[in-house]
């Protein structure tokens, strides 16, 4: 494997130092148009300005130009073919990539598969290592029916691994929506859940009570860079409409200290004492952890209290 893997990587290194090479040696791209602008006197031109407005016929004219340019380069370097041929036989040796392994009570093992002639990954899951598999989310059979490509953004099944949660975004929106089915049946638990794009989905014990991340509806006049603020940790009993779903973690919940671009997260410990919420700042390692009596949070009225304090 290591050494299938040190080829793919010279080959690549070759395509990219062939590339170079002939990039330097053809005429630049179609130039962007600068808009100048100044901030405190001092003026800062920004060759990209205008490109924001993609239905401006010069913009679309510069985009195709550049798409011109580059398969002009591409299609001008020696060996190209080969190359190509080299990194799809590579690329294509290895039959199965499996990934995001889950093992749950009753030696149940979740997790997604993709075939070398597959473009997406599936949900799949197997009773016991030697078992046979079942696959129970496929995107390509999704996209057929519906004519949009989908993806599998997230999933967790229940301890018992009766039932399993996934996020599912449409035609590379990254905007998912929550799913529950009965892994057993394949039938789905419910109705999909919109606004779920983090997902973060946890369960009880006993899997009769779901938390997952919801993000805030966008109303009229609101700008879409609110759209990933001031989301919430939502609990719900799978198969229950989404009107039933009470908010237990994040922005206007008693005891809680967030910002509106901070993201909550939150679930149940695996004994089912104490329910744990957690705060994450963007990109940051930091984080801040919060806890309270499980059944204080079940009930409906959380009484967190802070453990840590990332600020």
């Amino acid at each position: 494997m290591a050494r299938l893997r040190t080829t793919r990587l010279r080959i690549v290194g070759a395509y990219l130092a062939l590339f170079t090479s002939v990039a330097l040696a053809q005429p630049g791209p179609p130039p962007s148009r600068p808009a100048p602008e100044k901030f405190f006197g001092t003026e800062v031109r920004d060759p990209y300005r205008n490109l924001e407005d993609v239905k401006s016929p010069p913009v679309a004219s510069w985009m195709k130009a550049q798409s011109s340019y580059a398969a002009s380069l591409l299609s001008s370097i020696s060996g190209r073919q080969a190359i190509y041929q080299s990194i799809l036989k590579y690329e294509e040796a290895v039959p199965v990539r499996v990934a995001v392994v889950t093992r749950e009570t009753g030696d149940l093992w979740f997790y997604q598969r993709r075939a070398a002639n597959e473009n997406q990954f599936k949900l799949w899951m197997r009773q016991g290592l030697d078992g046979k598999d079942r696959l129970l989310v496929d995107p390509e059979a999704i996209q057929k029916r519906t004519g949009k490509p989908h993806a599998i953004n997230y999933y967790a099944a229940a301890p018992g691994g009766n039932s399993v949660a996934y996020g599912l975004s449409a035609a590379g929106s990254e905007a998912a929506v929550l799913h529950l089915m009965d892994a057993r049946s394949g039938k789905a638990i419910g109705k999909p859940i919109d606004r779920a794009d983090f997902g973060a989905v946890s369960f009880t014990p006993d899997g009769r009570t779901m938390f997952f991340n919801r993000l805030q509806r966008l109303k009229q006049g609101m700008a879409p860079t609110e759209k990933y603020q001031r989301s919430q940790v939502w609990m719900l009993k799978p198969g229950d409409d989404i009107a039933r779903a009470t908010t237990v973690f994040g922005i206007g919940v008693a005891g809680v200290e967030i910002g509106p671009a901070e993201i909550p997260v939150g679930g149940i410990t695996h004994d089912g004492k104490w329910a744990l919420g957690i705060v994450f700042n963007g990109t940051q390692r930091e984080i801040a952890l919060y806890a309270a009596p499980a059944q204080s949070v079940l009930a409906g009225k959380p009484q967190w209290k802070k453990l840590i304090d990332a600020r």
